[in-house]
């Protein structure tokens, strides 16, 4: 479950009744905050290929499969069959 804007405050999966955080042991002197069980990372992809497209050094390596058609009847790549 994603725990965002509506299910911030959510402490426990509403599919499987996971607990959102790891138990916290009680013999500390100060509170530790609450630790979660996984993380989500998002890494978005349209800046990412805009760099690549960009460098005049992998642009080649980033359309080869356009440019470089086979002209055989050998399927060497997914890029030489009609689909």
């Amino acid at each position: 479950m994603l725990y965002y804007k509506d299910d911030a405050a959510e402490v426990m999966c509403r599919t499987c009744n996971a607990p959102r955080f790891k138990p916290n042991s009680g013999k500390q002197c100060r509170p530790k905050k609450d630790v979660s069980y996984s993380h989500l990372f998002y890494l978005p992809i349209i800046p990412r290929l805009q760099r690549l497209y960009a460098s005049m050094s992998l642009v080649g390596h980033m359309r080869w499969h356009k440019e470089k058609i086979a002209k055989s009847d050998v399927l060497s790549h997914p890029s030489d069959a009609e689909a």
